[in-house]
C-alpha cells in the first residue's frame, strides 16, 4: 500500500510539473516572456516578412506591452494599438501579437517563436506558411 502512495504521489509531482510554465530548451518561460516585455518601451531593429527587409517602415516608432495585453506603437505623431499574448507551441514559448488589418501594422500580427530573451533584446522567428522560409523579428530596448 505504501508502494501505491508513493508512486501515486511521485506521479502527482511529475504531472503538476510539467502543467506549469514550461522551460524551453533555452531556458524561456511564458511568465519570463511577458515579463521581460512588459519591462520599458521597445524599438523593431529588424523585420524580415516573406523574404523582404521591412524594418524601416517602423522606423522611429516605440513599442510598448501593457499589462492589459494592449500593444502600441507611437511615434511622436501617431499611435497604433494592437493585441499580444504569450502562449506555447510545441513546448515553445510564444509571443502573439495582433495589429488587425492595419496596414503596415498588421504584418507584425504572428505567433512568434521566442527564440533569444535578453535585457535588451528579444529575438522572434516564425515559419512561413507552406515552407516558404522564415519571417524574422528582433526587438531591442529604449
Amino acid at each position: 500500500m505504501k508502494n501505491i502512495i508513493g508512486c501515486i504521489a511521485i506521479g502527482l509531482v511529475v504531472f503538476l510539473s510539467q502543467s506549469c510554465d514550461k522551460e524551453s530548451e533555452n531556458g524561456i518561460t511564458n511568465a519570463k516572456v511577458s515579463d521581460r516585455v512588459q519591462e520599458g518601451s521597445w524599438r523593431i531593429t529588424f523585420f524580415k516578412d516573406e523574404n523582404v527587409d521591412n524594418t524601416a517602415d517602423f522606423s522611429g516608432y516605440d513599442f510598448s506591452f501593457g499589462a492589459n495585453n494592449v500593444v502600441t506603437a507611437f511615434n511622436g505623431t501617431n499611435i497604433h494599438s494592437g493585441t499580444w499574448a504569450v502562449g506555447t507551441d510545441d513546448s515553445d514559448p510564444k509571443l502573439l501579437i495582433n495589429y488587425g488589418i492595419q496596414a503596415t501594422f498588421g504584418a507584425l500580427g504572428n505567433d512568434w517563436s521566442v527564440d533569444q530573451l535578453e535585457v535588451s533584446r528579444i529575438a522572434l522567428s516564425n515559419e512561413i506558411s507552406g515552407g516558404g522560409g522564415m519571417d524574422y523579428l528582433t526587438l531591442e530596448k529604449n
